[in-house]
């Protein structure tokens, strides 16, 4: 965060919590503690030169679906097991094997019962 402002060509003041999985299986996803790679980003327009200490990276496209969570990072259990137990196998999607990210926008509030954030998961079709 401190060298946030260094950050040339940002969209917004929205910033992003990405995770990339090895593997898109429903049941190493389903377990808490599955290792995971974790990335907080800021949106760009265009990639200018960046601070040495950071680096890039690149957003795939793909098929997403959002979800909203409300409340602290530890409610967020709640909020991921209706993504993946009760949505996901009713959705006609299967999960895909792309970044997971939040967008954490102007109703972001770190730690506090009242936060929300946009929640992206990779979904493809059936």
């Amino acid at each position: 965060m401190p060298i946030l402002s260094q950050v040339p060509n940002r969209v917004g003041n929205h910033l992003l919590s990405a995770q990339i999985y090895s593997v898109p299986d429903m049941d190493v996803l389903a377990d808490m503690h599955t290792p995971f790679e974790q990335w907080a980003a800021a949106e760009v327009s265009e990639l200018g030169v960046l601070p040495q200490e950071l680096e890039s990276f690149n957003l795939p496209g793909g098929l997403y679906a959002v979800f909203v969570h409300r409340g602290t990072p530890a409610d967020f259990f709640k909020t991921a097991q209706f993504i993946y137990e009760q949505w996901l196998p009713q959705s006609g999607y299967l999960l895909d094997h792309q970044p997971h990210f939040e967008v954490l926008g102007d109703k972001y509030r770190h730690n506090h019962p009242e936060s929300e954030e946009d929640v992206y998961i990779p979904i493809r079709p059936v």
